[in-house]
C-alpha cells in the first residue's frame, strides 16, 4: 500500500530555515498542472499526486467527487465537469486538507482504489515537516500536500536539493 504524508499546515519559510544542511538532493518527478478554477487548489494538488500514482483522473473527476461525498459545504446537484456559467454550478470552492469527507486525503484514498491502483494511505499533520521528515518522504518517492497559509493554498511538495524545498504551484 502506498503511503503518503499530508501536511496539514506547513510554513513554507520555516522549511527553507531547516533544510540547509541537506546538501544531497533529490527531485521526484511529478507533473505541473495548473489549477482549473480559482478556489481548485486542491483539485489540481490531487490530481498531481493521483498522476504521480498512476491513476487517470481530471480535475472536474475530483471535484466531482467531493461535490458528492463532501458535507462541508453543499457542492450542488450539477457537474463539475460542466461550464461554471451553469444554473446551480457550485463546484468552484475550496476544500479541506484532512479530516474531512471529500478532502484532499479521502480523495487519494477513495478514488484510485483498483487492483493496479491501491488506495494511497495518507495522513495530516498539523504542523510544519521537520528537514528530516521531509528528507524522509522525498526518499521514500512520496511527493506531499502542503497547506500554506490559511484559510490556505495547496501545493505539491517533491523534493530537496541544496537547501531548497521543491514544489508543485
Amino acid at each position: 500500500m502506498k503511503r503518503l504524508k499530508l501536511t496539514g499546515l506547513c510554513i513554507l519559510f520555516s522549511l527553507l530555515l531547516l533544510l540547509p544542511g541537506m546538501t544531497n538532493g533529490q527531485v521526484l518527478n511529478v507533473q505541473e498542472t495548473t489549477q482549473e478554477y480559482d478556489q481548485w487548489c486542491w483539485a489540481a494538488s490531487s490530481w498531481v499526486i493521483l498522476q504521480y500514482y498512476g491513476n487517470d483522473f481530471n480535475q472536474c473527476d475530483i471535484a466531482n467527487y467531493t461535490r458528492t461525498h463532501a458535507t462541508f459545504h453543499d457542492f450542488g446537484s450539477v457537474d463539475c465537469c460542466l461550464p461554471s456559467n451553469t444554473s446551480g454550478w457550485k463546484c468552484n470552492y475550496w476544500n479541506y486538507n484532512y479530516d474531512s469527507a471529500g478532502s484532499i486525503r479521502m480523495i487519494l484514498i477513495d478514488m484510485p482504489p483498483t487492483i493496479s491502483n491501491p488506495s494511497i494511505d495518507n495522513y495530516g499533520e498539523g504542523r510544519s515537516l521537520s528537514a528530516s521528515e521531509t528528507q524522509t518522504e522525498i526518499s521514500a518517492g512520496r511527493p506531499f500536500v502542503i497547506r500554506i497559509d490559511n484559510p490556505g493554498h495547496f501545493v505539491v511538495g517533491h523534493g530537496y536539493q541544496n537547501g531548497n524545498i521543491y514544489f508543485m504551484d
